[in-house]
Parts: C-alpha cells; sequence; structure tokens
C-alpha cells in the first residue's frame, strides 16, 4: 500500500511539472514585441548576441552559452519571413493542442543529443526508405522530449530531431505533424506512426521509444512466433533444399513480448540464422531445461541439438543451457 501511495504522489508530482509555465518564445529571448519589425528584430539580436558571447563573459561562460544560444535559435526563427510565419501562426499550422512535455526533460542547453537534424525533404525519404528503424522526434525549442534517455534508444535505433519552426515545410506535410513534441517512428520501408508518449510511459522513456517502435517494425517476419509443439519441429526440421543455418529459439514468458535486441540480431544475421519465440509452456521447460526466461537457445537443425561446450571440471563435452537474453544486439551476436 505505501508503494502504491508513493507511485500515485509521484505521478501527481509528474502532472504538476509537466503543466508548470512553458519556456519563453523567441519574441522574449530577444526583448521585442510581437509586432517587432525586421530591423528592430535585428537590432535586438545583435545586442544580446555580444552581450552573451560566451568569449565576453568568461566568469559564467556556461549561462553565457545558454543564453547565446537561445538568442541564436530565436534570431534563427523570427528572421526567416516563412518560419517567422509558422511560428505566429501555431495555431493554423498545428492544429491540434501541444503533446505533453515530461519532467525529465533537459533544459540546461547543455545536452548533446545522439542523432542527427533533419531539415529537409530529401532528408526524410531518406531516412523513411533507408531500410533499418528510425526514432523521429518533433519538437520545439520550448517544448521537446530531450534528456539522457536518448542515448539508451540510440544504442540499437537510429534518431534524428524535427525542429518545427525551423525544418522545410514540406517534411512537416509528408510527417502530418499537429502537435509537438511527439515521435514519428519509421520501419525503413517507408511505413511509419505517429507515437506521443503520455502517463505511464514517463516512467522509463526509453523503453516505451523502444517498446513503440517494435510495434513499427516487421518484427513477426524476423522472429516468427511458434504457437505448438508441431510448429516448432517445423521450424527445427532440416528441409530437402532448405537452409541448414542454425536456428535461434527465443523462450519468453508472454508470446506478445518483443525485443530490440532479437529484433537487430535477426536482422543482421538473416542470411545465416533463423529465430523463432515461444512461450514458455510446460513442455517447453521441460524440453529446453529452461530455469528463466527470457531465454535462448541455438540449435543445429542436423543434430536437433543445441550448442555444447567443454565441461573444466570433467573435461566432457556438454549441452549449453538456454541463455538469457542480453539488453543490446552486439552482445547477442557475440
Amino acid at each position: 500500500m505505501a508503494a502504491l501511495l508513493q507511485l500515485l504522489l509521484r505521478s501527481v508530482v509528474f502532472w504538476i511539472c509537466v503543466h508548470s509555465a512553458p519556456s519563453k518564445d523567441y519574441y522574449e529571448v530577444l526583448g521585442v514585441e510581437r509586432g517587432a519589425s525586421e530591423a528592430d528584430i535585428k537590432r535586438a539580436y545583435k545586442k544580446l548576441a555580444l552581450k552573451w558571447h560566451p568569449d565576453k563573459n568568461p566568469d559564467q561562460k556556461e549561462l553565457a552559452q545558454r543564453e547565446f544560444i537561445a538568442v541564436q535559435q530565436a534570431y534563427e526563427v523570427l528572421s526567416d519571413p516563412d518560419k517567422k510565419r509558422r511560428y505566429d501562426n501555431q495555431k493554423s499550422f498545428f492544429s491540434e493542442d501541444s503533446g505533453e512535455e515530461w519532467d525529465g526533460a533537459d533544459h540546461s542547453g547543455g545536452f548533446e543529443p545522439p542523432g542527427d537534424v533533419l531539415s529537409t525533404v530529401d532528408q526524410l525519404r531518406q531516412v523513411m526508405e533507408g531500410g533499418e528503424p528510425v526514432v523521429i522526434h518533433v519538437y520545439s525549442d520550448q517544448r521537446h522530449f530531450f534528456g539522457g534517455w536518448m542515448h539508451e534508444v540510440a544504442e540499437d535505433t537510429k534518431m534524428v530531431h524535427v525542429n518545427v519552426f525551423t525544418v522545410d515545410e514540406g517534411v512537416i506535410s509528408r510527417l502530418q505533424v499537429r502537435r509537438f513534441p511527439m515521435f514519428v517512428l519509421c520501419s525503413g520501408d517507408g511505413m511509419s506512426r505517429q507515437y506521443i508518449p503520455g502517463g505511464w510511459d514517463f516512467f522509463n522513456l526509453a523503453d516505451a521509444v523502444r517498446s513503440a517502435v517494435l510495434e513499427v517494425v516487421p518484427y513477426s517476419d524476423r522472429v516468427p512466433p511458434l504457437r505448438s509443439e508441431a510448429e516448432l519441429d517445423a521450424f527445427l526440421r532440416l528441409a530437402p533444399m532448405g537452409s541448414s543455418g542454425p536456428r535461434v529459439l527465443l523462450i519468453i514468458d508472454d508470446a506478445r513480448r518483443r525485443f530490440m535486441s532479437i529484433y537487430k540480431a535477426a536482422e543482421r544475421l538473416a542470411g545465416t540464422h533463423h529465430f523463432a519465440q515461444i512461450s514458455a509452456f510446460r513442455w517447453v521447460i521441460d524440453r529446453f531445461k529452461v530455469q528463466r526466461v527470457p531465454s535462448y537457445v541455438v540449435i543445429d537443425p542436423a543434430t536437433r541439438q543445441g550448442g555444447t561446450y567443454m565441461d573444466p571440471r570433467t573435461g566432457q563435452e556438454r549441452s549449453q543451457a538456454p541463455q538469457m537474453v542480453p539488453g543490446d544486439a552486439g552482445r547477442f551476436i557475440e
């Protein structure tokens, strides 16, 4: 009960943080009115850029760098007629309310996110048809999901960033962006879908984004589910004119679960190995001597036996027990 109350309290605190006052808008950053002329905006920019240039502030370099970057970002938008029009008319460009921000967002100005900036329609086309899953982070300087969690996701999934006020309008149109911050998840073969986290997703945003990506990619094509002993035997069978490649069997507690490390490994080893997954039925546990899940075993279809190793105590060859699934594809492949 105490743990539940603490969790509910954290949810309330999170809601308050998410709905707290937003960051300054670009006009406030430059200290000008919304009706300011192009000359007024340029004059304000030059004054503030000089004031906050890091070389002019050796005693407060971190603060100066943050302010200098904010001034540069504001001027980039307000000095460009098309970008300024989009910024001034957000309700017509983005018809839905802004998505939730979260209390873990890094507003320090010093965070260096993994991935590249996506600015043009050509870059978007390359991302969407590049043959690998990609997470597109759609954001503004005021509302975003930047944070350390991104480094976890970037270990196995490519990530790019789209600023709604500086990107080409064609990108906004192609992605059908109507709110931000949000994500667009691309399978790599032209398919994509929007993902807007909320609620419990923010307790582990890295896992939430990974799970959302796994719903977009052709996971079942790479790692088909097996539902019976007959299907398992067919998967292991060395058919005439069929592949003799090793079979990698993932044993899990719930057949609906998906693992990014497994999917990436199945992608990379598609020419040499065959993957499948099966629930930990009693007969599966007994057959493969499973002790924990999720685990996997590599099976030679010619012998129907798993891998072997030399027991250092007896000098005898023994069957390899199912191994626990590692967190990243690189370790799994090794």
